[in-house]
């Protein structure tokens, strides 16, 4: 399975989208394959550089995660080389929603 950076912190402004977007970069630098992945319902960031080429889930709908779209990052994920890096930057908004699901799927 690829490597996987999933950038989340429950607070806004704090620098996630930043480092996401240094991460991709250094990656790349470093001749390593990089996909990454915008998940943030408010401020799609990662999405908004043309060079990146993000891929844009919205995972949370109302404040609760959407399984399908979920299902659609995994999806994502898993098919990635075995080498590869994947940047997930996630969003304040959906900080709650989404370690929530992951505590339910968990359990």
């Amino acid at each position: 399975m690829a490597t996987i950076h999933f950038l989340q912190q429950g607070k806004g402004g704090v620098g996630k989208s930043v480092v996401a977007s240094f991460l991709v970069q250094a990656l790349r630098h470093l001749g390593k394959e990089v996909t990454p992945f915008d998940t943030d319902p408010v401020n799609a960031s990662l999405a908004s550089y043309a060079d990146f080429q993000a891929i844009r889930i919205e995972l949370v709908l109302d404040g609760i995660v959407d399984t399908s779209a979920f299902d659609v990052l995994l999806d994502g994920l898993y098919a990635l080389p075995q080498d590869a890096h994947a940047v997930v930057d996630n969003g304040a908004s959906s900080f709650l929603a989404l370690n929530n699901y992951f505590r339910e799927i968990a359990a």
